[in-house]
């Protein structure tokens, strides 16, 4: 195998990884939003989007992902947050696939704080 190929695998792999994120629930009364954590996560791989799909979304390059999980029962919605660290995602779409592989697509956005 030469080193370029061998490269080339090698950050394939390191790409596939597997991310935990906390889930927390939107929460409206009256004028004030908040956040309530749920006790719940996902596990599943993150994924930044191109500029298209990310235009497309009313999001932003290098903002916008996409996190894939084989968790087909995620308990979120549209609004919800999912934190990891000192990073959050605010969920913008949810996809259910049970065709093929089953998994749960969201497209997130990076939250304001």
């Amino acid at each position: 195998m030469s080193k370029s190929r061998a490269r080339s695998t090698r950050s394939q792999t390191s790409m596939f990884r597997r991310d935990s994120f906390t889930i927390s629930r939107l929460v409206v009364a009256g004028y004030k939003k908040s956040y309530t954590a749920t006790g719940t996560s996902v596990v599943g791989q993150l994924d930044s989007v191109g500029s298209e799909f990310a235009s497309i979304a009313d999001g932003s390059f290098g903002k916008t992902f996409t996190l894939t999980t084989p968790q087909l029962e995620v308990d979120v919605r549209i609004g919800d947050r999912l934190i990891q660290g000192a990073t959050s995602y605010e969920i913008r779409g949810k996809q259910t696939f049970t065709r093929g592989l089953p998994c749960t697509v969201l497209q997130l956005t990076e939250a304001q704080v």
